[in-house]
């Protein structure tokens, strides 16, 4: 919590009326705004074109539930993707999130292969070590989404001045779905290129 608040500790640690206390940080610098519910964040995006990638920290069953609860009571089954690090979680989560996206994280061309078996997983994150040109442009074809970051390096050279975006899809051409920092310069960047589908 010290990262993107005012607070500090493991967010384990401390109780909602606690967290609620704290003040957001933009940027590094403290706001006026407070750290929000999931709830109220389904509330906030409901009919506009926001995805929200729910990155699950929990191990516990119950609190799956509630989230898959809360997606469907405010039917936003399309603007979810539920991120797993763990292979053996993906048809688990597909049968408690039926109609949301799963997002598996790949760390190897043997998780790739595995993972393209399920029809249903429509985008995967792949960590750098395993992308290839011609297999991404193969999944690509068989319409699966390729998800990947430019936090820290490419986000920091495009801070710098030194385009870091066009680095990156240099080095990384078939990715179309990026997670970064520098969401509004990374849409100018698109637009420019005109790559912005």
């Amino acid at each position: 919590i010290d990262r993107t608040t005012t607070g500090k500790g493991p967010v384990k640690d401390l109780t909602l009326a606690q967290i609620r206390g704290f003040n957001l940080r933009h940027k590094g610098e403290v706001t006026t705004e407070r750290v929000p519910t999931l709830e109220e964040v389904f509330k906030l995006i409901k009919g506009k074109r926001i995805y929200v990638d729910l990155d699950v920290k929990m191990d516990s069953l119950a609190s799956y539930t509630k989230i898959a609860h809360l997606i469907k009571q405010y039917k936003i089954e399309d603007q979810i993707i539920v991120f797993s690090y763990d292979n053996n979680e993906i048809e688990p989560m597909h049968k408690m999130f039926p109609h949301v996206s799963v997002m598996p994280r790949v760390r190897s061309f043997s998780e790739i292969q595995n993972v393209t078996k399920y029809d249903f997983i429509n985008i995967i994150h792949i960590d750098e070590n395993c992308y290839d040109d011609q297999l991404m442009q193969m999944l690509n074809k068989k319409k699966k989404r390729i998800w990947m970051n430019t936090l820290g390096k490419y986000d920091d050279l495009e801070k710098e001045g030194q385009n870091g975006f066009q680095s990156f899809f240099r080095t990384y051409p078939n990715v179309n779905v990026v997670q970064t920092d520098l969401a509004v310069q990374l849409i100018e960047f698109l637009k420019d290129k005109g790559l912005n589908n």
